[in-house]
């Protein structure tokens, strides 16, 4: 098995994991439960059957889909080890596994602060006073723990709302702006104060299908020769084949 932890709070922590097969070598059927343990010592199959048995698990997905729990009711500031085996229709439990640890946060405590993102915008130098929508998936999922909307600076920054109560933790970052195709910063560990360089979005999605092609060519065609804010990809104010040639450049690649 390979569980891990992909954010923790004060009260609560959630993990995904690999669904295995029923046997050791079959991938074709799933197990038929699962046994998930905590603690607050290190677990291994001796001591097994003397750590809390988790209940409210998810039903099994079938074998190498990614399984995504949430567990709640845990202590704040508090380590604890966890570890989940697969049981087939004999209820025989695997014989691997790998135990994780984490310490969740203390009590009331809101998460990360003082996070800032840089994004980058295919044609623009410095992207102030853009608007992008970022969103964050716990890592590998696709479970969706935050998103925002949110104004660049005149230093091409955006920061995470003080209102937003984010753990530490990792996470999928996907980030977006209108007529760029979206990107994603995969698996990207968070903690506070941290300065995140997102992927540079590549322009030219005209019309919104997170797709470049014939579509997107289409819309900027009529608009030729004029100021149209929607086709000036380069905003120089003037839709001509400089803009053409980064529809060219991007012809056919999609956004995440």
């Amino acid at each position: 098995m390979d569980l891990e932890v992909v954010s923790v709070g004060s009260t609560s922590a959630q993990f995904t994991w690999t669904a295995p097969g029923a046997d050791s070598g079959n991938f074709t059927e799933s197990v038929s439960s699962y046994d998930f343990r905590m603690a607050t010592s290190a677990i291994t199959v001796l001591n097994w059957n003397s750590k809390i048995s988790v209940s409210g698990l998810p039903a099994p997905g079938q074998p190498v889909t990614k399984e995504t729990f949430t567990l709640a009711g845990l202590s704040p500031s508090t380590a604890y080890y966890f570890a989940v085996r697969g049981a087939d229709s004999f209820n025989v439990l695997s014989q691997y596994f790998n135990m994780v640890a984490t310490t969740t946060l203390a009590s009331g405590n809101p998460g990360v602060s003082g996070v800032s993102f840089y994004p980058k915008m295919d044609g623009i130098a410095n992207p102030a006073s853009k608007n992008f929508t970022i969103t964050l998936y716990n890592a590998g999922t696709a479970s969706q723990a935050y998103q925002f909307t949110g104004t660049t600076d005149s230093n091409g920054k955006i920061s995470l709302p003080t209102s937003a109560s984010v753990p530490a933790g990792n996470y999928d970052i996907l980030v977006y702006s209108q007529y760029y195709l979206r990107k994603k910063l995969l698996n990207y560990n968070l903690s506070s104060n941290a300065n995140i360089n997102l992927p540079t979005l590549p322009t030219g999605d005209l019309n919104g299908d997170n797709t470049i092609n014939s579509l997107d060519w289409s819309v900027m065609r009529p608009n030729w020769f004029t100021s149209n804010s929607q086709s000036d990809l380069n905003k120089d104010g003037l839709v001509n084949s400089i803009d053409r040639s980064y529809l060219v450049k991007n012809w056919m690649i999609s956004g995440d």
